[in-house]
């Protein structure tokens, strides 16, 4: 007799799988997908053996990310608890540093200004 996996793919881990409960009402769980994968952070391929980590897009907890272990390792640094907090906290580092860069031009302008005096 045929195994089930053989005659139904797995689908990809995007995809839902939904069954119903013995008292009514639906479950769903993630389905778990083979083969390569990339990171939805970084973009990196990771190969099958690697492991892969689930991480919330955002506070209802229903879409989450694959993503790889250095990833998790950054992210666990910065203690983010979803995606959304991760977002704000780029864009607040990418806009220290782009204050950091202003400054730093203004100073240049300010002292070619006072050697050519």
């Amino acid at each position: 007799m045929a195994d089930v996996r053989d005659i139904f793919p797995t689908p990809p881990i995007t995809k839902m799988m939904y069954s119903w409960a013995k008292w009514g009402g639906g479950n769903f769980g993630l389905v778990k997908e083979y083969g390569e994968w990339f990171c939805q952070i970084c973009g990196e391929r990771q190969t099958p053996d690697s492991p892969s980590y689930m991480f919330p897009e955002d506070s209802f907890r229903v879409s989450f990310i694959r993503i790889c272990p250095i990833c998790k390792a950054e992210i666990e640094a910065t203690q983010a608890q979803t995606l959304e907090e991760l977002k704000g906290m780029l864009e607040d580092v990418k806009r220290k540093i782009v204050e950091k860069e202003i400054k730093a031009e203004i100073f240049i302008v300010n002292l070619k200004t006072k050697l050519k005096l």
